[in-house]
């Protein structure tokens, strides 16, 4: 079995291991989830752009069909008028719901909001004028212009606080894709240090225990060897021969009991001659 010193590296190993392997999860998951955060706000920004870009380009739409009912009083006309009526809504809600985090945009949208339905109401009251055979004056005119280049204007502000965020959120994202992959690889390089550390800690316990086990070995076969020589010759001696002599090799008890049969054998020669 092995030994306390193996099973302590060992379970330092595991252990140290495990706490990285932990850490660097752990890590990991935060960096990925900062990521996947950073890539929603740019997302975000992206298509807070793109409905503001859109929202004008309706208000436009909804401009030019105006214009051309009024010069001509052709219905046909008000096709992009009308289908700016039912497209705004749809694009103000979105654009309220992608800023209503940002108190900064909110504010904008907010007012982007009012100017907007403001210049539909007049788009809509010059169309119900002209319907009812009615001439729209230049004040109102003036109103519509005022209208829409507030409308413009907000869109602008929007669009150029979107552009600013778009370089800050993407170097967020590259920052933190940078952090998390560095931080992989360092636990990576960790884990392979401490592997390694105590992978040759645990084989130079298994070689020494290998080398002690083989010395022992050794040592259990000489210590036979010596007792068979040693019972080989009390044998001899009780057999007459006194002139045989132990190995003195050693000064273990091996070696002193060599030594004692080799003084019996001499008190026995000489008592016998």
């Amino acid at each position: 079995m092995p030994n306390s010193k193996t099973l302590n590296n060992l379970t330092w190993g595991i252990g140290f291991s495990l706490v990285v392997l932990l850490i660097s999860s752990t890590a990991s998951y935060i960096g990925i989830q900062e990521q996947n955060r950073h890539r929603q706000e740019l997302a975000v920004t992206r298509k807070i752009i793109s409905t503001s870009t859109s929202l004008l380009a309706s208000l436009q739409g909804a401009e030019t069909g105006n214009r051309g009912f009024l010069l001509t009083g052709k219905e046909s006309y008000l096709e992009p008028f009308n289908n700016a009526l039912e497209s705004l809504p749809k694009e103000l809600q979105e654009i309220e719901a992608l800023t209503k985090q940002d108190p900064v945009q909110k504010v904008r949208v907010d007012s982007l909001v009012i100017a907007a339905k403001w210049r539909l109401d007049i788009l809509k009251e010059s169309v119900a004028t002209k319907r009812r055979g009615g001439v729209f004056g230049l004040a109102q005119l003036d109103e519509s212009k005022m209208a829409m280049d507030k409308c413009r204007a907000i869109i602008k502000d929007i669009n150029q606080y979107e552009d600013d965020n778009i370089d800050r959120k993407s170097a967020n994202l590259d920052n933190s894709s940078f952090i998390t992959t560095l931080f992989i690889v360092i636990s990576a390089l960790l884990s392979l240090i401490i592997t390694s550390y105590f992978y040759f800690r645990l084989r130079a316990d298994f070689l020494k225990r290998a080398a002690l086990e083989k010395s022992l070995r050794e040592k259990d076969e000489g210590i036979s060897r010596r007792l068979n020589l040693v019972q080989k010759i009390t044998n001899r001696i009780a057999l007459g021969d006194y002139d045989v002599k132990a190995e003195e090799v050693g000064d273990d008890d091996l070696g002193e009991i060599a030594k004692a049969v080799n003084r019996m054998s001499k008190a026995l020669k000489k008592s016998f001659e």
